[in-house]
C-alpha cells in the first residue's frame, strides 16, 4: 500500500469512526425524547443580509481620482447621517407650522 492510499485510509477510517460517534450521540438523544436536529431555536431576520461581512471583508475608504469613494464600507453612515438630517429638516420645519398656527389662533 503506498503512502497516499494509507493516508486516504486513515482519512476514511476517521470519517467512519466520527460517523459512528454522532449516530450513537443521536440515538441517545432521542432515547431522551429530544430531536437531535432541533437546533436552539428559531434565527431572528434582521434584515441585514451579511452586512458586516460585506463591510468588514472590504478596505474602507478606497477613493479614485475624482475623490469618489469606491467602496460600500462608509455607505451606511453616509446613509445613516443623511437619513438623521432629512428628518431633523422635517422636524423642524413642522415645529415651525406649528409655530405660525399657533400665532394665527391667538391672533384670531
Amino acid at each position: 500500500m503506498s503512502f497516499i492510499e494509507k493516508i486516504r485510509q486513515r482519512h476514511r477510517d476517521r470519517q467512519q469512526r466520527k460517523k459512528e460517534a454522532l449516530q450513537k450521540k443521536n440515538e441517545k438523544l432521542r432515547s431522551e425524547g429530544k430531536d437531535p436536529a432541533a437546533g436552539w431555536g428559531k434565527m431572528v431576520d434582521t434584515g441585514g443580509g451579511g452586512m458586516n461581512k460585506a463591510i468588514i471583508s472590504q478596505g474602507k475608504g478606497i477613493v479614485d481620482l475624482t475623490g469618489q469613494n469606491l467602496e460600500n464600507a462608509n455607505y451606511f453612515s453616509e446613509e445613516q447621517k443623511r437619513l438623521a438630517r432629512e428628518l431633523e429638516r422635517k422636524r423642524l420645519h413642522d415645529n415651525q407650522q406649528k409655530l405660525e398656527e399657533d400665532k394665527s389662533k391667538k391672533n384670531r
